[in-house]
């Protein structure tokens, strides 16, 4: 009787076993299948590039998703990754809260740095232009030392004449073909593409066209001399 009963005991802790380990490998083999199901993908568009600081949309071939907040300073991301939508929660950098789905600074919406417009002046020998901060204010900064003095926002020539310039553009602007054109050469300079990631950008600064060549931000390609989001 005692071997008899040894053996129910075995046998009932054996189905034991079968039935746990069974139980377990079940979500297992189901987050191998999800894992396998968001490779290729047929389509994905992310509207911001996975950019935390402006709100986006993630649209794939199975639904579309919304930038949100996860917590008052954590953005709910989503980015295109093997053309398939992939949802992160992200931290906003220190100073910063998340507001309708995106980082901004104590409420406000979040400027990007940079010289604005085309505006000069001037300050003694100096020109002057204005310049935004990420919080959104603006300042006069110094740009550009005149040897030969500044009158009208622009440096004088050697002859003492101030120097005439054209931009269709509006200042650094690498998301739009522009020219430029000054009185120092008859020539008209366009923005063109450097590569297919970088823009060569002409702009007016005291003494005529001068260029820089820039980068496109993520997600974005340079086309027909400025930077387009990569179809």
């Amino acid at each position: 009787m005692a071997g008899k009963a040894r053996i129910y005991s075995l046998l009932i802790i054996g189905i034991a076993f079968s039935f746990l380990f069974g139980c377990l490998e079940g979500p297992q083999a189901k987050a191998v299948d999800m894992k396998n199901n968001l490779r290729g993908g047929t389509y994905c568009e992310d509207t911001d590039g996975n950019n935390v600081f402006v709100k986006g949309t993630c649209t794939d071939d199975m639904d579309a998703y919304e930038d949100g907040c996860a917590s008052p300073t954590q953005v709910k991301e989503g980015y295109c990754a093997q053309k398939r939508c992939v949802i992160i929660v992200a931290s906003c950098s220190p100073g910063y809260a998340c507001e309708n789905g995106m980082c901004v600074i104590s409420g406000k919406a979040v400027c990007e740095e940079g010289l604005v417009g085309n505006d000069a002046q001037c300050s003694g020998k100096w020109v002057q232009r204005k310049f935004r901060y990420s919080d959104c204010r603006e300042v006069w900064v110094p740009y550009r030392f005149c040897e030969k003095g500044c009158s009208n926002g622009t440096c004088k020539n050697e002859s003492g004449e101030s120097v005439n310039c054209v931009e269709s553009d509006k200042g650094i602007n690498v998301y739009e073909k522009g020219t430029c054109k000054s009185d120092v050469n008859p020539a008209t300079y366009l923005d063109y593409c450097t590569n297919g990631k970088t823009v060569t950008e002409y702009y007016c600064s005291p003494g005529g066209c001068f260029f820089s060549r820039l980068n496109c931000t993520y997600g974005y390609d340079c086309v027909n001399g400025a930077c387009a989001k990569e179809s």
